[in-house]
Parts: structure tokens; sequence; C-alpha cells
């Protein structure tokens, strides 16, 4: 999954094809992703639905927010960060492709200044239920 809410189909780069590491496994975890009621007195930049994630470091990023039922009972990884680029098919419909850090600055490189609301940055995301990881420590007393 990234974080700005799509949900990645194949965990690779779709113009090198290099696959892309688990968040889970070579990713930040953080326990806790609390709202932030006024993100603008962090950054002007910010959107209603910035997350403050707090684990052994912290982060404040946009979150999709129609996340916010599953980030508020979930542990979240946020892995590398990828480029996303919504590209248009010929029926209309845009899709997305996720590109990898260094195919991802090549892409913007070229990029017009009209096609530039098209491509935006993100971080590779997983979330595990909060209820798995109390069950998994509960099973391990027994």
């Amino acid at each position: 999954m990234l974080a700005g809410g799509f949900v990645l189909q194949q965990p690779q780069c779709s113009c090198c094809g290099r696959e892309f590491d688990a968040p889970r496994r070579y990713g930040q975890k953080f326990r806790t992703a609390l709202p932030i009621l006024e993100p603008r007195t962090f950054s002007p930049r910010l959107a209603s639905g910035a997350r403050l994630f707090i684990g052994s470091t912290v982060l404040v990023a946009a979150v999709n927010r129609r996340f916010d039922d599953l980030l508020d009972g979930s542990v979240t990884f946020i892995g590398e960060r990828v480029l996303v680029a919504l590209a248009k098919l010929p029926q209309g419909i845009r899709v997305p492709y996720v590109l990898c850090k260094g195919c991802g600055a090549k892409v913007l490189s070229k990029a017009t200044h009209v096609s530039g609301p098209y491509y935006k940055w993100d971080w590779l995301a997983d979330l595990r239920p909060r209820w798995l990881a109390r069950w998994r420590k509960s099973a391990g007393r027994v």
C-alpha cells in the first residue's frame, strides 16, 4: 500500500522492474499515528489528513483520510520513498505507476510544468492490526 491511498498490486518499479523491499522488514515501525488537529501550524503545505507517526523516530505526514479508521487500529510500517505517476489511458482514466527513487527522479526531470500535478512522491506503507500484535504476545506467554 502507498501512504497516499493506492494499493500496490506489484511491489516493483514500473520502469526498471526492481522489487521494492517490504516495509515490515526494511522500513520504520510506528506504533501510533495520531491525527494532527491543526496541521497548518506544522507546515502550510500539510493537508487536513496529516498525522504524527510515533515510533523510535517521529514522522509528520499527510495521509489519505479514508485510512483514518485503519490507522487508528494498526501498527504502521513506512518503507522506501517512491514516485507515483498517474498516467492517462486512451479510455480517459488515470492509472498509477510506481517508480523507484532513481527512475522517479529521471521521469520528473523530463516532466513538463503542466503535467506536474500527476506526479507525487509517496512512501510504501504496510499496516498490521494492533490486535494481531497483542495476540502474538499473549500466545507466546502460554
